[in-house]
């Protein structure tokens, strides 16, 4: 399955997404991580991989889970958007499925995860917050400003690095007195 990812052809995909419902769980994982390898390659994102990505979100191993997210965010589909605020809502999130939940929203850029993500901006795992922060600056909203200026003033220097990034993003010029 590995070597599928590698290939990086999209003639592999519905390989891959059988895969993703194999008994084992390394097949899985694997076929997971295969995907991504090959979405991050193709210019034309394959919209039938939406479904089988989907059912993959409900496995019981959380790296498949975690593999499957980047996937979806790499998809970069609106209707992969609404799934991931979808799994977003659920509880008990571990620090980090909802890391790559926030950077799946940034990869699919939709203003629409500006409320999902604040829910996250004061998260007590550093690389939420982080990847929160990163997530509010690449979907270009512009209510996202005030969030990420008070995000300049958080403990970690890597959510501190993310903002300066972030701001830049949204190429508000009065950011700079910020920095």
């Amino acid at each position: 399955v590995s070597a599928l990812g590698m290939l990086g052809d999209k003639w592999v995909i519905p390989f891959l997404a059988q895969a993703l419902k194999d008994p084992s769980v390394t097949v899985r994982v694997r076929a997971a991580i295969a995907m991504n390898q090959v979405l991050i390659r193709l210019e034309e994102k394959p919209t039938v991989l939406l479904r089988s990505l989907t059912q993959a979100l409900t496995d019981s191993s959380p790296l498949v889970v975690y593999h499957t997210i980047r996937a979806l965010g790499i998809l970069g589909l609106e209707a992969a958007l609404t799934e991931i605020l979808r799994l977003m809502q659920t509880k008990d999130l571990s620090s980090s499925i909802l890391s790559q939940l926030a950077l799946a929203t940034g990869l699919i850029g939709s203003p629409k995860a500006y409320f999902p993500l604040l829910k996250y901006v004061n998260h007590p795992n550093i690389e939420v917050r982080m990847n929160v922060v990163k997530a509010l600056g690449q979907i270009k909203e512009p209510k996202a400003y005030s969030v990420l200026v008070k995000a300049l003033q958080d403990s970690a220097l890597q959510v501190k690095e993310q903002a300066i990034y972030a701001l830049g993003y949204l190429g508000n010029k009065k950011a700079v007195k910020e920095l």
